[in-house]
């Protein structure tokens, strides 16, 4: 275990502790955890069976991240990428055919008067993948919640709350909820000293949950508080791959 390791357990014991006696400030001990902190951007990778993912093939993509493809040999040794060392060739649209076939229509819908976070659910599928994402778009004082809650209880009451509690107005719809109570084993010191490491300096924050037949996948980076990637139609590869997106976004006035 690293000295940087050791000193965010450290920190995240002492908040426990002190949040939980009322000593101290849950936005101060999360601000302590973030200077700790690099400000590099990962998805993390968990295999849903270990020796599946060994036997795959090292080109084999195992991931889209908006439209950015991610393959088996991108994974460092503990299944982590960085966001800056994406091959930026390397994306769906770059692969795309004058087929005929409708583009993927990309545009990013601003947050409508009243509101301040949102959630997304999006798919992209071909005849051999299907790959689910929930994204939460939200504020430093929403993401700052939902630290505090990671601290005084456990980790499936904070998914629950993500889920059914984070924001209000959000309709509430099964493969979305799916997608985010299946990732308790991700919940870990790393992903919420992420967050905090945003939160806490007055960022907002996008958090995106991620599942295919290869395993589950969690990513935390920057929002600019204002619009959110929204994908959807269907084109063809140079491969001759058919793949289909659909996105779908919900808005709440929770700051």
């Amino acid at each position: 275990m690293t000295f940087k390791r050791i000193t965010i357990v450290f920190l995240m014991i002492i908040f426990a502790i002190n949040y939980a006696t009322g000593n101290v400030n849950a936005y101060d001990v999360a601000n302590a955890i973030s200077k700790s902190l690099d400000s590099e951007q990962l998805i993390h990778f968990t295999p849903n069976n270990l020796s599946d993912f060994y036997s795959l093939s090292d080109d084999t993509i195992i991931l889209v991240y908006n439209d950015q493809i991610v393959r088996k040999k991108d994974l460092d040794i503990n299944g982590k990428v960085s966001l800056s060392s994406f091959d930026l060739y390397d994306r769906t649209s770059n692969y795309k055919t004058s087929s005929g076939i409708q583009e993927v229509i990309v545009y990013k819908p601003t947050k409508p008067t009243g509101m301040f976070t949102a959630v997304s659910y999006h798919t992209v599928s071909t005849t051999q993948f299907f790959q689910e994402t929930t994204s939460y778009f939200f504020t430093p004082n929403r993401a700052n919640l939902f630290i505090a809650q990671s601290q005084t209880n456990t980790f499936n009451f904070s998914l629950n709350w993500l889920v059914y509690s984070a924001l209000a107005g959000i309709k509430y719809f099964g493969p979305y909820i799916a997608v985010v109570l299946g990732f308790k084993d991700l919940l870990t010191v790393s992903f919420f000293s992420e967050i905090a490491q945003r939160s806490t300096n007055n960022k907002c924050v996008n958090i995106s949950f991620m599942k295919n037949r290869y395993g589950s996948f969690r990513a935390v980076k920057d929002w600019n508080c204002n619009s959110i990637v929204s994908r959807n139609g269907t084109q063809i590869t140079n491969q001759w791959l058919t793949t289909t997106e659909k996105t779908e976004i919900q808005w709440s006035p929770s700051p």
